[in-house]
């Protein structure tokens, strides 16, 4: 019997309420999350190290409000040069990036899956020990590296109305997401900084406002948004080259409305072992010798090489793109 392509799209939807109903037991129900995660909790709990106070305010500030801001200088003392030399890494991948499909004013300089390799000198930044603590003590488990990406934002002209990530939106990954974004060039509000709703990560009191929906995302309306949260609990990330941003980005968050001014930006994403989205790059030839030095800790050993839902990643790389999510 030949399948109708009605009926073929139909069938097809299966697997994604498959993967709807995973993700809203995971999210919505703490007790599954929690045995989900079991094992990183523990080992989380196992290891004795222990934050400087900078790192602890950093931690602290992402629990309170979902957000933390600092420095390259207050993260990595005694190196200031990192991040002129991350710049002009930066400025030599230009000729190379594309655009993205979705993200017309976004030009990647990394592939959309990337190897980890020697060549890509951020990573031994963004694997630092101290980095993986900070997000670790913030989830409260050993986490996960699932994702990188370097980015340029192209000014779009006053008055252009704000498309897929310049509006308001939660990211649909899991529970808690902690993403990093190193500025590499100076933004202020013409460049499009990373905007955030303080107090709407899990646990704050703007959670409930358009939960998350994954595998989609969520997008409340910009109406909405105005009603329901108090102008001073929207934080604007204006700063300077080397400006380090720690969010979780399952709460409210925009950012890349860049007017009249380009936006250089670095960022990294890590998320509990648990969960079923596919890990963004690849490793060919296992942990890079430039990476290898920083694994002999564990926490970094595992982010790179925590247990994974395979048979759920195969799935959703199978089914869900064709959904948008």
């Amino acid at each position: 019997m030949s399948v109708t392509p009605t009926l073929k799209k139909y069938l097809s939807f299966v697997p994604y309420l498959f993967l709807r109903a995973l993700f809203v037991l995971r999210s919505g129900k703490r007790i599954w999350y929690g045995i989900a995660n079991r094992q990183a909790v523990k080992l989380f709990r196992s290891w004795s190290s222990p934050l400087r106070t900078s790192e602890q305010r950093i931690a602290a500030d992402l629990r309170r409000d979902g957000i933390a801001i600092s420095t390259m200088e207050e993260l990595f003392p005694g190196e200031p040069h990192l991040t002129a030399d991350l710049a002009r890494y930066s400025e030599s991948l230009r000729s190379h990036g594309a655009f993205s499909k979705t993200k017309a004013y976004s030009q990647q300089l990394f592939e959309e899956v990337s190897p980890l390799s020697d060549q890509n000198i951020f990573l031994p930044v963004i694997l630092r020990p101290n980095i993986v603590r900070i997000v670790n003590a913030y989830m409260g488990l050993a986490s996960r590296f699932y994702y990188f990406a370097l980015g340029v934002t192209k000014p779009v002209g006053d008055g252009v109305p704000p498309v897929a990530s310049q509006q308001w939106h939660r990211d649909p990954e899991d529970t808690r997401i902690v993403k990093i974004f190193i500025y590499l060039s100076d933004v202020d509000m013409p460049a499009g900084p990373f905007t955030y709703i303080k107090g709407s990560q899990l646990d704050g009191r703007y959670r409930a406002i358009a939960p998350q929906r994954p595998p989609r995302g969520s997008y409340p309306s910009a109406e909405l948004i105005k009603e329901t949260v108090s102008s001073s609990d929207i934080v604007s990330c204006i700063g300077t080259a080397g400006t380090v941003v720690f969010a979780d980005t399952s709460g409210l968050h925009r950012g890349g409305y860049a007017t009249t001014k380009e936006r250089v930006m670095f960022t990294a994403g890590f998320y509990s072992p648990s969960c079923p989205w596919p890990i963004l790059y690849t490793m060919p030839n296992g942990i890079p010798p430039a990476v290898a030095e920083l694994a002999l800790d564990p926490a970094v050993a595992y982010a790179l090489s925590a247990p994974r839902p395979l048979f759920l990643e195969k799935m959703f790389h199978k089914f869900g793109r064709s959904f948008h999510v």
